[in-house]
This record gives C-alpha cells, sequence and structure tokens, in this order.
C-alpha cells in the first residue's frame, strides 16, 4: 500500500523552499553590493600599496583598471582623489604625460562630484603630495583660462572653477 501524505504538508514542505531560496537570494544580493562598493576603494588602497612597494606597472594596471573607460561619477570624491594622488606618483617615476592627464581627470571629476568634499580631501593630503595637489590646480586652471598669468602674479583661489591652490585649500 501506497501511504499519502496530506496535501498541507506537501505545501508547508514547498513553501518552506521557496522561503529558504528567498532568504537564499536577498543574502547573496546584499553581499553582492557590498563586494562592490567596498570594490573601488580596496583597489585604490592596492594602487597605492604597488607605489609604496616601487611596482609601478602594477599600480597602473590597478588603476587604469578603474579609469579606463568607465563613469568616474561611480567613485566617490576620496576614491578620485587618492587615484589622482597614485596617477601623480606614476608620473613621477616613468615621467609618462597620460598619468597626469588621468590624474587631472579624477581631480576634476572629484569637484564636479562635490566640491566640499574635494577642497576637504585635498587640504588635508600628506606634504609629500601638496605638490601634486598644486600642479593639478594649475594644470586645470591652465587649461580652463588659456590666457597668460604673469609670473609675478599668486595663485588665487577661483570659486568659479572649482579649481584652488594649496593655501586656499587650506583654510
Amino acid at each position: 500500500m501506497e501511504s499519502y501524505t496530506p496535501i498541507t504538508d506537501v505545501m508547508s514542505n514547498i513553501l518552506s523552499r521557496i522561503v529558504g531560496c528567498a532568504v537564499s537570494l536577498v543574502v547573496s544580493a546584499v553581499v553582492a553590493v557590498s563586494c562592490s562598493s567596498q570594490g573601488a576603494s580596496g583597489d585604490v588602497a592596492l594602487a597605492e600599496e604597488a607605489i609604496a612597494n616601487n611596482d609601478p606597472s602594477r599600480a597602473r594596471s590597478i588603476a587604469d583598471g578603474l579609469v579606463k573607460g568607465r563613469d568616474l561619477s561611480r567613485l566617490s570624491v576620496s576614491e578620485l582623489g587618492r587615484l589622482s594622488m597614485v596617477y601623480m606618483q606614476l608620473s613621477d617615476m616613468s615621467d609618462e604625460g597620460e598619468s597626469v592627464a588621468n590624474a587631472t581627470q579624477c581631480f576634476r571629476e572629484a569637484f564636479k562630484l562635490n566640491a566640499d568634499s574635494a577642497r576637504v580631501f585635498y587640504s588635508g593630503v600628506s606634504v609629500e603630495c601638496e605638490k601634486y595637489v598644486f600642479m593639478l590646480s594649475a594644470i586645470v586652471r591652465t587649461i580652463d583660462n588659456p590666457g597668460e598669468l604673469p609670473a609675478d602674479e599668486p595663485f588665487v583661489e577661483d570659486d568659479s572653477l572649482g579649481v584652488y591652490s594649496v593655501d586656499s585649500l587650506m583654510r
């Protein structure tokens, strides 16, 4: 004789499997979002570590993976600022103009994303990186205002450009 399972037991079993699958999907989605939001920051840290370990090819590969052909607005101001510093250090190591161009792109995007946060980030860079901030600020200012600046004219803050000298960032 065959034994029959009441329909309520079957339905209960199916329902518990559906709930288990739904919970698994939600947990997977949360983990995926968490990992992707930490991914860029973690990659920037890896690029910074590669610079510290004098491995410019690895640093460039990581930084280019974050920047090349990507929408930079997905990165935070801090990540963009840190990437601009990585690219400037790469420029010092290899004297490549492309590094400065990428650093300038990150610098501009950081100010475009949130000028106040970018000012805070760039005013807090290490003493070793202040020269990069000044250089990036000067490059952006020169590109946006191609007129000639007299040699004796001090570099001043220009709110309309979102560009700041190191001194104005320190205020």
